[in-house]
């Protein structure tokens, strides 16, 4: 049997206490998965205005909030505000995947076991070396994970290229992240907390053989049967800025 993931920092401790009396009335897998999901539609109908997304997720963003009583939806509120003050004062951590694991959420029959933030992070720190922004020979460098699980490699490589650049490097201006995972709930666990650390891209919902991202990094589409949630950092006047220039080069060599 495996060794069950111990996560005992204070907002980790408080999380769940207020996450257990969500369970009184439901399995804990169905309060995990509608806090998940209430979280993931409230950012995303925040920014993105895409006609057919945001009615998608305004709906089921309703849908699963009728479930719940207003004390339950206050105790998901209380929990929201837990995760972020968790995120901000230690950005160098898999806060989300570390709970998943911690409450035996992972699936061992599929194999699903989070990377420990310190590989991630060693990994991280081992490709950042390498100066990838002069490499790709643009003002921002893409990392992508096909298989993001809770997105700890990609909060890692924000954490790391925060540590090797100090004052001269903006990760929410320097770095396109782009995530992805098969699993609907990880997937958005990973886009919540990505959102959080103010980090600039996608994540994609699907098989990455069979739904995978397609296109320009700046201009993604996925296919049949995927989804792409879009982080608010993906909106600002920067990243919009490029998105348009690519636009206009790619009409005027057209």
């Amino acid at each position: 049997m495996a060794k069950r993931i111990v996560f005992d920092t204070q907002e980790a401790k408080e999380f769940t206490k207020v996450f257990a009396q969500l369970c009184s009335r439901r399995s804990a897998w169905s309060a995990w998965s509608d806090y998940i999901t209430l979280t993931a539609c409230s950012i995303s109908v925040m920014v993105d205005h895409s006609p057919e997304r945001f009615k998608e997720r305004s709906s089921l963003l309703q849908t699963t909030m009728d479930r719940y009583t207003e004390e339950e939806i206050a105790q998901f509120d209380a929990m929201n505000t837990i995760l972020m003050d968790g995120m901000t004062k230690n950005p160098h951590q898999d806060f989300l995947g570390r709970l998943y694991m911690s409450l035996d959420f992972g699936s061992t029959w599929h194999g699903q076991y989070f990377t420990p933030w310190e590989v991630s992070y060693m990994m991280a720190k081992m490709t950042l070396a390498t100066n990838p922004k002069q490499a790709a020979d643009k003002p921002y460098f893409s990392v992508c994970d096909n298989a993001c699980g809770s997105g700890c490699l990609l909060i890692a490589t924000a954490a790391a290229y925060t540590d090797l650049t100090r004052e001269n490097g903006r990760y929410d201006q320097d770095v396109l992240f782009v995530g992805q995972d098969m699993d609907p709930v990880v997937a958005k666990m990973c886009y919540i907390q990505v959102s959080l650390l103010g980090c600039a891209g996608y994540v994609a919902v699907g098989n990455s053989l069979t739904a995978a991202v397609k296109g320009p990094d700046l201009f993604p589409s996925i296919g049949e049967g995927g989804e792409l949630w879009f982080t608010p950092m993906w909106f600002t006047p920067v990243w919009q800025g490029r998105r348009d220039l690519a636009y206009l080069k790619a009409k005027l060599s057209s």
